[in-house]
């Protein structure tokens, strides 16, 4: 991971911009509180980033609640039946950030060492 260039506050600030603040009940700090002091988290959530960045380890942010949601059109399906549902997990916010910026600096790396 120490060839993947760190994350940048610009970065992060696109990444919540862009996908929102949606947070679990495990998060330790609620979604409203988040959002009314985004700023102040930021380079919070910059330092998470790049610590994984350097050192490759999330293990304790790769925990997620799973929700059951009715595949295709929820009239016409039976709820009754299992198969008609499909697992959703919902990642911790420092997790998600922590994945798309991965995602793009994979891209990135991939790009320009062919």
């Amino acid at each position: 991971m120490k060839n993947l260039r760190p994350a940048t506050e610009d970065e992060i600030k696109s990444i919540i911009i862009k996908f929102g603040l949606k947070c679990l009940p495990e998060d330790p700090i609620p979604a409203k509180l988040l959002t009314n002091s985004f700023d102040i988290f930021v380079s919070i959530w910059l330092e998470l980033v790049n610590l994984f960045l350097e050192h490759g380890s999330n293990e304790c942010l790769k925990s997620a609640m799973i929700y059951p949601l009715l595949k295709g059109i929820d009239s016409i399906l039976n709820t009754r039946i299992l198969k008609n549902y499909r697992p959703v997990s919902n990642l911790q916010l420092v997790g998600q950030i922590i994945e798309r910026v991965l995602g793009t600096s994979l891209d990135e790396h991939v790009d320009n060492n062919n």
